[in-house]
């Protein structure tokens, strides 16, 4: 009975987001699921910024947050969709590419 529900509820969730008129805060443009999602990639937008956020504050070096961004993966702690690893493993790139805040512990 649960996968039924579970089943239904999903299937009601876009019309219920796309009712609630969210928009992108910087762009003003509306957030969407469905023909034309543009509340996904603005989701991993915010994850994205998030983890960049997290790993320039809390490591010392390029190393550690990769020994991090590794022990994620192998823990399972990543989203593992292939289109949600490229764009975490583009995350991590960033991160190393733009590090510029004072690591703290």
């Amino acid at each position: 009975m649960v996968p039924a529900l579970s089943s239904a509820l999903a299937a009601l969730y876009p019309n219920y987001l796309n009712s609630l008129g969210l928009t992108d805060p910087k762009t003003g443009e509306q957030l969407t699921l469905g023909e034309n999602d543009t509340y996904t990639p603005y989701l991993y937008t915010l994850i994205n910024t998030s983890l960049n956020e997290y790993l320039t504050a809390n490591f010392d070096s390029d190393a550690e947050i990769q020994t991090y961004l590794d022990e994620l993966q192998e823990d399972g702690v990543f989203v593992t969709s292939e289109t949600t690893q490229a764009s975490m493993h583009s995350t991590s790139t960033s991160a190393l590419e733009t590090r510029t805040a004072t690591p703290r512990r």
